[in-house]
């Protein structure tokens, strides 16, 4: 997928005589093609077992919420696509089985609420597959506590019209507010861990004669 997208990228700098913006245009060909393969993929997948009007209700409320929040990230392709494939179809098949559970509407409108509390206080995740400027990132938490609480109201609507459908929407807003949970500890994780180091470093350096 990279080599595809430098080669694309190489071919289109050359065609806009912009040779300084090929490494730009690359990682955003990258990106782009992964995301195709991997949402190709995951239809095609549904497609066949039976449930893909389930996934497209499940991505309407996943893709924008991980847009906006960001979340977990992979250092290699292969586990982002093979976690980027099995979630959305192992979320399809469980909506059918979980809209039968006698309580699932307080249970769905609970994990809507959860996930409305973790994107406002974790939101937005800063990764370098998710760059967000300083000066925009109350921007971002802000849109996404409105695309948080949009789902929220949806949900009951989305009950009384299709219950299988209201259970597919509250999985992909849980999968996207827990990507964001476990992307923001992982990066204070990180942060934590050179800071520490340094200051151990200052210490060691200060006991010394």
């Amino acid at each position: 997928m990279n080599r595809l997208a430098e080669q694309a990228a190489a071919r289109l700098a050359k065609w806009t005589n912009h040779k300084n913006a090929q490494a730009l245009y690359a990682y955003v060909l990258n990106c782009l093609f992964s995301s195709l393969c991997v949402h190709c993929t995951v239809i095609a997948i549904c497609a066949v077992i039976g449930c893909l009007s389930t996934v497209l209700v499940w991505y309407a409320f996943f893709i924008p919420l991980r847009r906006l929040t960001g979340g977990l990230h992979f250092a290699s392709p292969a586990p982002c696509f093979v976690l980027s494939t099995v979630v959305p179809v192992l979320c399809a098949l469980l909506a059918q089985p979980l809209a039968a559970v006698r309580f699932i509407p307080v249970l769905e409108l609970t994990a809507a609420a959860a996930a409305l509390l973790i994107v406002s206080g974790c939101a937005p995740v800063i990764h370098p597959n998710h760059p967000v400027p300083s000066r925009l990132r109350p921007k971002y938490k802000r849109i996404a506590c409105l695309v948080a609480c949009a789902e929220f109201f949806i949900l009951p609507a989305l009950q009384y019209s299709d219950p299988v459908y209201a259970a597919a929407a509250t999985l992909g807003t849980l999968a996207a507010s827990i990507s964001t949970l476990t992307g923001y500890v992982i990066e204070r994780a990180q942060h934590r861990i050179p800071s520490e180091a340094s200051s151990a470093d200052s210490n060691a350096s200060q006991s010394q004669p």
